[in-house]
């Protein structure tokens, strides 16, 4: 036993010098830079029916576990819950939804960085709850904002950037990037 864990050791300081004991073991996603070219109009629309699938799927399923009907009139808080929950959450921690994620594209803040809890809270709930009471205005600023950003964005200083290291699967993929192609010549 001694002499595998002498084995090891030796392994180890021929690799090289250790780092120093204040350096990070692990980098975490929000310290990752990604770059700033916005995601299309037609990328986030992409996103948002991906997520409204996924959130249909965990309203039912949650609707029928709870109460084996669909429909219940006292679920209202926990769908509220659940709706923001997957929004907030993911945004947050991770930058992405599952929509988002399909899709390739990203929530960065200003610096690239995904943007945390604390800016995905106000994105998430007044930043939509805004555009959705502005009659959709608010989400239709995409399609004229120069940065690509709806109100929700503007209010919590994010850009949704496409991810340099996704590519988007399937027929929309090829759609997409035959835009691009067309786009450069």
């Amino acid at each position: 036993m001694t002499l595998i864990m002498s084995n090891r050791r030796k392994r180890r300081n021929r690799t090289g010098p250790r780092p120093p004991a204040d350096a990070p073991t692990s980098v975490r996603r929000r310290d990752r830079v990604y770059p700033l070219e916005h995601a299309s109009p037609l990328l986030r629309l992409y996103a948002a029916a991906v997520d409204f699938s996924v959130i249909i799927v965990l309203f039912i399923t949650l609707h029928m576990v709870t109460s084996g009907r669909v429909a219940a009139a006292d679920a209202a808080p926990q769908d509220i819950f659940i709706f923001f929950g997957y929004f907030i959450v993911t945004t947050g921690i991770l930058g992405q939804t599952a929509g988002k994620f399909a899709a390739g594209i990203i929530v960065v803040d200003r610096e690239g960085r995904v943007p945390g809890l604390p800016l995905a809270i106000p994105r998430e709930m007044l930043g939509k709850f805004v555009s959705v009471v502005t009659l959709g205005i608010g989400f239709a600023w995409i399609l004229y904002d120069h940065d690509r950003q709806g109100l929700h964005d503007k209010i919590a200083g994010t850009y949704v950037v496409k991810k340099s290291d996704a590519g988007v699967p399937g027929m929309l993929g090829r759609i997409l990037r035959r835009e691009n192609r067309d786009e450069r010549k």
